[in-house]
């Protein structure tokens, strides 16, 4: 049987060299305060210098994450306090934050999880009341909103994967309320990297080329993808060329309506925090819960769906720590393909394999 290649991260479209260039660039890209970078924990580690946090300076963190949250803060030369989160929100609790204070908190983090919006506002006040900085993760929610208000706008600072939303090869953000000092010199080509895009929207379209037979898992990552690498690696020179022409107005509307297709297929499998999507959101991917994630994750490759393997493998700063909900999320949540590139027929596609691999 021959199978798709269906990834969560949206391909490079070849087209995108016969595009016009758009002209603004949506929020926060052309803002005072911010900056470019090749990864999102680049601009983490440029900000927390920018807003004076130093050395023994403490930061809540949640214990559901990637992991190079809590490298790149600690690298930094700050302390992260894990908080655990509610899996039926993906919100942090007052009580158990109000706990975790102490006279050397000066930050909570607060990631917007899977482009969905994570209440900002109240954070802001809850966090100004005791004297604290607002980061907000907007690794996963570049160009979402909260009630007309876009993702990052409201604590101290917020950061950005621009490549997630779209298929450059890198390119992350970082928007600071005090400017961080970034040396852009030095950019990679890139070019290799946009090609091997480009020959993965390929594999996508039957109309272009066969799909392929068979399909590699999603990939399992561990202590190496946490790794700070060089903070001041700017993003490289294709992904800079390219992004002005695949920053279509389109992007959210057809994520949204890709999410909503797949939410009449798999309303009995996605979790609580993700089953209602609102307004000027962006999803990164369609969450689903599942029994066993390995096993899953092996029948979805097998009908050319790779799903994202969220966080699977924790950092070893938050395996030492007891966050039963946060490992909860970490055994049980895949999140599926619901990008702007995929077709009609792809996302049908990826609903019958979804209800196909839960059934094993």
């Amino acid at each position: 049987m021959t199978v798709p290649r269906l990834t969560t991260q949206p391909p490079l479209p070849p087209t995108v060299y016969l595009r016009r260039a758009r002209g603004q660039l949506p929020w926060p890209l052309e803002e005072e305060g911010t900056t470019l970078h090749a990864r999102a924990r680049h601009g983490l580690w440029h900000g927390l210098k920018a807003l004076g946090l130093k050395d023994g300076d403490e930061i809540l963190l949640p214990a559901w994450q990637h992991g190079s949250e809590i490298e790149t803060i600690e690298r930094s030369g700050c302390r992260a306090v894990l908080y655990d989160v509610d899996r039926s929100t993906t919100a942090p609790d007052a009580d158990v934050l109000e706990r975790l204070v102490t006279d050397r908190t000066r930050a909570l983090y607060l990631i917007h999880y899977l482009g969905w919006p994570r209440d900002a506002i109240r954070w802001k006040g809850w966090c100004e009341d005791r004297g604290l900085h607002l980061i907000e993760d907007c690794a996963q929610c570049f160009l979402s909103q909260d009630a007309g208000i876009p993702l990052g706008s409201t604590g101290s600072m917020s950061i950005f994967c621009i490549y997630k939303t779209v298929g450059i090869p890198d390119g992350s953000v970082l928007h600071c309320s005090v400017p961080a000092r970034v040396d852009t010199r030095g950019a990679a080509a890139g070019w290799g990297a946009a090609m091997r895009g480009n020959a993965e929207w390929l594999l996508q379209s039957r109309n272009l080329v066969a799909f392929v037979r068979g399909s590699r898992e999603a990939a399992v990552y561990g202590a190496d993808d946490f790794a700070l690498g060089d903070p001041d690696q700017p993003p490289s020179r294709a992904s800079a060329g390219l992004l002005r022409r695949l920053l279509a107005d389109s992007i959210v509307e057809r994520r949204v309506d890709n999410f909503r297709v797949l939410f009449e297929h798999l309303e009995e499998i996605t979790p609580p925090p993700f089953r209602d999507l609102p307004s000027g959101a962006t999803p990164l991917v369609y969450p689903v819960a599942v029994t066993d994630k390995p096993v899953y994750l092996r029948r979805l490759a097998e009908r050319g769906v790779i799903g994202l393997n969220l966080w699977s493998v924790p950092h070893e700063r938050i395996a030492q720590s007891d966050t039963p909900e946060a490992r909860w999320l970490r055994e049980h949540i895949v999140g599926l393909p619901v990008h702007q590139e995929l077709k009609a027929r792809h996302v049908e596609h990826i609903a019958n394999a979804a209800l196909w691999a839960a059934d094993a």
